[in-house]
């Protein structure tokens, strides 16, 4: 285990902030690390993910947003080097979102909204995996839920990622807690 020792300067209203980070990374992926690094690219959101996005937003205006997420932070590539939440190193697409769970009073909702994302990635093929409490739908196992093994179970959050060939597809998801047929 090595050090990525990183520096970061920002200027803002003519004062300069430098702000330094260690990053504990496994040599294997330091020439990743490298490529996300020197990338000189913009990271955006797939227009599968914004459409998703903008979707559970109409539907749960109110909900809480914590833990939601798109873009890797640099801890996460770290840890997770083949991630969807890294940008493609040849177009800077990131094809994965986190959807904080607490979406509304009702509990159930997110187990029910996991499990409408797993059926239409069966059904549709816009969904390249959906993670959610501690099981994983894929079409590894036909999109059966199976208990998912990663460092983290997915319990605060409901993770989906988009196939490639959706990057720039933005038409809207029938998925019907989100209003969708």
């Amino acid at each position: 285990m090595k050090i990525l020792l990183i520096f970061s300067i920002q200027t803002q209203l003519n004062v300069m902030k430098m702000s330094i980070f260690l990053i504990p990374i496994k040599m294997e992926n330091l020439y990743l690390h490298q490529k996300y690094l020197c990338q000189t690219m913009k990271p955006w959101l797939s227009k599968s993910a914004q459409q998703f996005r903008k979707q559970v937003d109409d539907c749960y205006p109110d909900r809480d947003r914590k833990s939601d997420g798109w873009v890797a932070s640099l801890a996460h590539l770290s840890r997770a080097a083949k991630s969807d939440h890294n940008p493609d190193v040849k177009t800077g697409c990131v094809r994965a979102i986190d959807i904080t769970a607490r979406l509304s009073d009702d509990k159930r909702i997110p187990e029910y909204l996991a499990d409408q994302v797993r059926l239409y990635g069966k059904s549709k093929g816009r969904i390249s995996y959906v993670i959610f409490n501690g099981r994983i739908a894929s079409p590894v196992l036909g999109w059966r839920w199976r208990k998912y093994k990663g460092a983290s179970k997915h319990t605060h959050h409901i993770h989906i990622s988009f196939k490639k060939d959706q990057d720039n597809n933005s038409a809207e998801f029938e998925i019907p807690l989100l209003k969708g047929n």
